[in-house]
């Protein structure tokens, strides 16, 4: 029988760069388009294009990984807003309700994308 190491850090590594290089590419989108025309960025497509990434980056990860897809999923979420939070340079965030809400938010998330991932890897 194999040992299977559940998380394999590898992947989530490359579902992190995933995410984050599609997060990259929705803002130069939204910097032209609120250059070019008079739209106003707003909160809920900011959100939802972050969702989308971790979304992409969970689902790679598990569409990558053999088994615990939901797991690793959870954890490119949930490392995507620790590393968002440590670039944003004020760890004191982390001690009010309003991240804790963002971090089960963006948590479920993953799992959602490492669901989806393992579905369309069969």
């Amino acid at each position: 029988m194999k040992n299977l190491s559940a998380v394999n850090f590898s992947f989530l590594l490359q579902g992190l760069f995933v995410a984050f290089m599609l997060m990259f590419v929705f803002s130069i989108i939204l910097t032209i388009l609120t250059v070019v025309s008079d739209w106003e960025e707003s909160t809920v497509v900011l959100n939802l294009f972050n969702y989308l990434s971790i979304v992409t980056g969970a689902a790679y990860v598990g569409k990558r990984c053999l088994s615990k897809k939901w797991l690793n999923g959870l954890l490119v979420g949930a490392g995507y807003l620790l590393i968002l939070t440590l670039l944003h340079s004020d760890q004191s965030i982390i001690l009010h309700w309003v991240w804790v809400k963002q971090f089960l938010i963006t948590a479920g998330i993953g799992v959602f994308g490492g669901l989806l991932g393992g579905i369309f890897s069969q």
